[in-house]
This record gives C-alpha cells, structure tokens and sequence, in this order.
C-alpha cells in the first residue's frame, strides 16, 4: 500500500488529542491556522467544562447516583467516569482546564459572557424522557436569554463583580462579542 502524499493528506483536528493539536498550532506547519482554529473550540470546551464540572463538585454531591451503576463490571461504567471522559477527549490532566480557564479570564467580561453563553447553547442539553421534551434553559433563543443575561453568566460561574460589568443591547452585540472574543484568543496563540 502506497504512502498518501503530504500535499493530499487531512488532518482532522477534532478528533485528535489535545497535546497534538497544541503541537500543530505552536509549530510552522501548513495546518497552523487550522489547529489554531480548533484549539480555541478546544479551550472553550475544556472552560465550559471546568465550569461545569467544578460548580458539581463544589456543591459536595457526585454527579451521578449511587445507585447508577448497578449491574455495571466491577470498577464501574465510563457513563460516570470523568477520567475515562477526559480520556476520550484527550484531556490529560486537569491543568489542560486550569489553562483554558485561564486563558477565557483574561477576556473582558463582556466577552467572556458573550463566548460561553453562544458555545454552551450550541452543546446538546438535557432530554427528559418522561416528558419526551428537553428542558434545559439553554434550549431559548437569544432574545429570551438577553434579560436574564446576568443569571445566565452565574449559571456559568462567572465572579459577581464580572457579571456586574455584562450586558448587551441586542443578539448581534452578543454575536459581536463573541467572534472579537474568538479573534482575540486566536491572535493570543499566534503569538
């Protein structure tokens, strides 16, 4: 079987682990730009995750029941794995999450708001079964969040005084803010 030639080959990024897409966005490769690209969905990601995650444990309760993994092999199931999770994604550690965290901080709020609150509507939310509906207050349209955009920043963990400084006039400021927010992280791994 014949090699496939460099000019020819693909790389699909999103499926790669996160070490590796570091390693093509930091060097001088012709896939630069495009591993640049993912990696500011990666940081989004691992921050949203992060947020998520560390508002769970914080409130000292798991995040599954105990009684979930009843008749799973002994060790438990991947469905309440965080590592496994993270594994899959290939996150090594959570200093990948300390990074990313840290890198959405140094964002004004107003974009920080902006980013998050347009990435975590795109993710999948919950299904209720029993209702056959999902219900989750990420399934509203801009319009319905924009009131209530400062609870919305506090469902993401944002600090008080940062929420303080968050707003926005209309869907397309939002929509703004969150493509300068993008900008502005591409243009910080460029560097």
């Amino acid at each position: 079987m014949s090699a496939i030639p460099k000019e020819l080959e693909v790389l699909d990024f999103s499926r790669m682990p996160l070490h590796e897409v570091k390693r093509y966005a930091y060097g001088e490769t012709r896939y630069a730009d495009e591993a640049r690209s993912q990696l500011v969905e990666r940081i989004i990601d691992l921050d949203l995750q992060y947020r998520e995650d560390g508002m769970e444990r914080g409130r000292g309760w798991s995040s599954i029941s105990p009684t979930e993994l009843i008749g799973q092999p002994i060790g438990g199931g991947v469905k309440g794995d965080q590592m496994a999770t993270a594994y899959e994604k290939g996150i090594r550690s959570e200093s990948d999450h300390d990074w990313a965290h840290r890198i959405l901080e140094s964002l004004p709020p107003r974009r920080m708001a902006a980013l998050l609150i347009s990435r975590r509507k795109r993710l999948p939310n919950r299904y209720d079964a029993a209702n056959d509906s999902i219900r989750d207050v990420w399934c509203r349209e801009y319009e319905e969040i924009l009131p209530w955009v400062n609870q919305y920043c506090r469902l993401l963990g944002m600090k008080p005084e940062k929420i303080a400084k968050v707003s926005f006039k209309d869907v397309e400021a939002l929509k703004n803010s969150a493509r300068q927010a993008r900008a502005e992280i591409l243009l910080a791994l460029s560097v």
